[in-house]
């Protein structure tokens, strides 16, 4: 329907770039009704997604707050569309004079708009990114020492994933895989006293498990794998910081 109304307008001269021709031609018949049809529909669509992402965002995770900012990108992307449709409606029935004002309004509208929603597309993948980088760092020491030079036959051939997420869990299965390895060359119980943090790191340390046994090396139950891994990371770089211990092995 835009395009018949469109090609059904009368001759107008040709303007530099398509936002003379707003200022020129947007309130003459034809190009007006054109026009005036393509805002409303962006609008009502802008409108309906801004709802709709409102009430489905979860602002607890990556992708949820990725979708907060679309949604505050789309709705200003909505104001430009409503702000349009009504300056050349108006235009066009004659209710106010031509200006350039709304047009130069809405044009910084549209690129901030722009922005936000490609922002907020792209927030979840940035956000897990630098994410992943930071939870590395936590157990980058732990890594260092027990997976590089102590067991590096449990290195998985994951680093040219694209997800750091998958990335993260991979390098924190390895430091586990890692510890049952060193808990087969120590000797260590299958079960054995309760572990935290700090036992472990202490064992990697000096190699006195203190009666941990290998079902303390896994993750406790309802614990993720790389929360416990990066506890005992920490862990293992405070131990090592304070200068309590030595590395014995």
């Amino acid at each position: 329907m835009a395009v018949v109304l469109f090609l059904g307008a009368a001759d107008a001269p040709q303007a530099r770039d398509g936002y003379q021709f707003d200022q020129l031609y947007g309130h003459l018949p034809g190009y007006a009704e054109s026009a005036a049809f393509v805002m409303v529909v962006a609008a009502v669509l802008c409108t309906i997604i801004t709802v709709v992402v409102v009430h489905g965002w979860d602002l607890g995770t990556p992708a949820g707050r990725g979708l907060a900012i679309v949604a505050v990108g789309v709705a200003v992307l909505s104001v430009y569309a409503w702000m349009r449709a009504g300056y050349i409606v108006a235009a066009r029935a004659g209710w106010v004079e031509p200006s350039t004002h709304v047009f130069d309004v809405s044009t910084e509208l549209a690129l901030v708009g722009s922005v936000l929603t490609m922002l907020g597309f792209t927030w979840a993948s940035i956000e897990r990114f630098f994410m992943g980088r930071s939870q590395r760092r936590d157990f980058a020491e732990l890594y260092q020492v027990l997976v590089k030079q102590r067991w590096p036959g449990v290195m998985r051939e994951s680093w040219s994933a694209l997800v750091p997420a998958r990335q993260v869990s991979d390098r924190a299965s390895e430091v586990l895989d890692a510890l049952s390895m060193q808990a087969d060359e120590d000797g260590l119980p299958e079960r054995g006293r309760p572990a935290t943090p700090e036992s472990i790191a202490r064992w990697v340390c000096t190699g006195e498990s203190g009666g941990v046994g290998v079902d303390g090396l896994r993750p406790p139950s309802g614990t993720d794998t790389v929360k416990w891994v990066r506890a005992v990371g920490k862990a293992f770089e405070v131990l090592r910081a304070s200068g309590e211990v030595e590395l014995q092995r």
